[in-house]
């Protein structure tokens, strides 16, 4: 699923695509290649994170420690601060 490359926030091999979005919900698929880093970055809203492959390696605020994420283990939660995620493997 194509989307638009993100490099903002010093973000690397790190695409995203709108597949909804309405008043209360948005819904995108993100794609980040072997390697690839989401940058630190605030976040606006409620979000979840569900991996569909691979590993990913999640961390908040600084000094917070990561979470490692699995497709079998997904992060949600309203006070979540996910801010930054490297992908291990495609």
């Amino acid at each position: 699923m194509p989307g638009k490359a993100v490099t903002r926030f010093g973000s690397e091999g790190f695409t995203a695509r709108t597949v909804a979005s309405g008043d209360s919900v948005h819904v995108g698929v993100l794609r980040l290649d072997a390697g690839g880093c989401i940058g630190r970055h605030p976040t606006v809203q409620r979000q979840i994170l569900l991996l569909v492959e691979g590993d990913a390696s999640v961390s908040g605020d600084v000094g917070r420690p990561s979470v490692e994420l699995t497709p079998a283990r997904p992060l949600s939660g309203s006070r979540v601060r996910v801010t930054r995620r490297r992908a291990e493997r495609a």
